[in-house]
């Protein structure tokens, strides 16, 4: 492993103080999920038995969030995603704003080209499920807008009045 060029000292020594980590809280798994990403940890000095392995469960991201009622809308590139047009700056959208059809909800960033990602629908933004710096795949949902016009009133702001 440690002759490997894609596993240098530094990534060898953070894999050993996860491992270390595990032991200390008695952990044998370990699974990180980051968008699409996913890296598991294995301890490989346990002792769990195989029976005990196949009752883990995996529980999936969308189980763990709240129901959200409206139309995703999805990013047509590849790329990074971006909520605002530079670090510090307000987000392009929040959850409450109203956004019309053709509102930019957030830059995807592919071959050191930043794409204005622009909303087709209008209606209020009743989730953001990315964030700066996350990884996207063309298809990927990064808002949830509602058209519905009980959950929103059109008084809150959109990024063209910022």
């Amino acid at each position: 492993m440690a002759d490997d060029p894609i596993l240098n000292k530094v990534s060898v020594n953070r894999v050993r103080a996860v491992l270390d980590a595990m032991r200390r809280n008695s952990l044998t798994e370990l699974e990180i999920r980051v968008g699409k990403d996913r890296v598991a940890v294995r301890d490989p000095e346990s002792k769990t038995s195989s029976s005990v392995r196949e009752g883990l469960v995996d529980i999936d991201q969308a189980v763990m969030m709240p129901a959200l009622s409206g139309t995703p809308i999805a990013t047509p590139i590849t790329g990074i995603y971006y909520a605002s047009s530079r670090p510090g700056a307000e987000p392009f959208v929040k959850v409450g704003d109203w956004i019309s059809e053709g509102t930019v909800i957030g830059l995807v960033e592919a071959m050191k080209v930043f794409n204005e990602v622009v909303s087709d629908k209008s209606g209020s933004v009743t989730g953001v499920l990315v964030v700066s710096g996350d990884s996207v795949t063309e298809g990927d949902p990064l808002i949830i807008v509602s058209t519905d016009p009980e959950l929103g009133d059109g008084s809150s702001t959109t990024n063209s009045e910022r």
